[in-house]
């Protein structure tokens, strides 16, 4: 993810951006640079579209940092392909009939706190992670009696080395701290945090609990849950 934030502010440098990659004082070692970068994406497309010719295909990025490559590769898949919502849905389609087999089927979905609450200016993917709300709840009535659970777990400002939030630390302090000071706690959560919420949600710990959305944040939002 950094190579890709350092690849824009290349775009606005020189023709090649090669100076400025070694110019940016946030870039350590250019392991793979621009022109290298989109080389090997293009061929990773090409490959998918002759190994994935008639077969439906679907794109899952696991974080929102995965989301530059995505697109990216995306445009290189001379396919019809799912993604967003919809790649939620064929995933979760896909499962069910795996899970009828399970004495204790789960799903847990990952959401945003940008759902639920408006911060900043309009971005699709919070609208996209919002309409993912009800599908879950809707989940969650019509699998019950399958004895199949769904739930959703939304986390707020997530720190993690390489992030959005350390490339924003590193980029900018100040803005950073004034995003840090909007959480109560006085800090971002970790990774491992919301894990152990989706693992608890996944478990028959939780075998009586569905159609939830768990809020991992800290007490970010103002939002009254009920």
């Amino acid at each position: 993810m950094p190579n890709n934030c350092a690849d824009d502010r290349a775009d606005a440098g020189s023709d090649d951006g090669a100076d400025d990659w070694v110019r940016d004082p946030y870039i350590g070692e250019v392991v793979v640079d621009r022109v290298e970068l989109q080389r090997r994406v293009a061929e990773i497309g090409r490959q998918i579209t002759e190994d994935y010719a008639g077969v439906p295909l679907l794109l899952i990025g696991v974080l929102k940092g995965a989301f530059v490559f995505m697109s990216d590769l995306a445009r290189e898949i001379d396919l019809p392909l799912e993604i967003d919502v919809m790649a939620t849905v064929a995933g979760i389609e896909a499962a069910i009939p795996l899970l009828e087999q399970s004495t204790a089927g789960a799903i847990v979905v990952i959401g945003t706190t940008g759902a639920i609450e408006i911060a900043g200016p309009p971005r699709p993917y919070a609208s996209a992670k919002a309409a993912l709300v009800p599908y879950v709840k809707a989940l969650a009535r019509n699998l019950a009696a399958k004895n199949i659970r769904a739930n959703m777990v939304s986390p707020g400002n997530v720190y993690f080395k390489g992030g959005v939030w350390n490339i924003l630390e590193q980029s900018n302090p100040a803005l950073f701290q004034t995003m840090v000071g909007r959480n109560l706690m006085g800090r971002m959560g970790t990774p491992a945090e919301v894990a152990n919420a989706v693992v608890f949600l996944a478990s028959p710990r939780a075998g009586f609990i569905t159609g939830t959305n768990l809020i991992v944040d800290g007490a970010l939002t103002q939002r009254v849950q009920y």
